[in-house]
């Protein structure tokens, strides 16, 4: 949800592919932010976006 809320476009897909291997310990963590971060990257192109994105996630996870 939240990284749909940053306007990132293919949020959904990917919360699918990382909803699914996070049942393994730290699996959904390590494929699921290069993911979100490659993908920010080409839609936003400014690392302020990047660091949002990351800040997100973060708290996402460690919640």
């Amino acid at each position: 949800m939240g990284l749909w809320m940053i306007g990132l476009e293919f949020a959904v897909l990917i919360r699918l592919l990382v909803g699914i291997p996070v049942f393994v310990l730290y699996l959904g963590i390590i494929l699921g932010l290069p993911l979100a971060t490659f993908a920010a990257v080409m839609q936003f192109q400014e690392w302020s976006s990047v660091i949002n994105l990351h800040k997100q996630y973060l708290d996402t996870v460690c919640s």
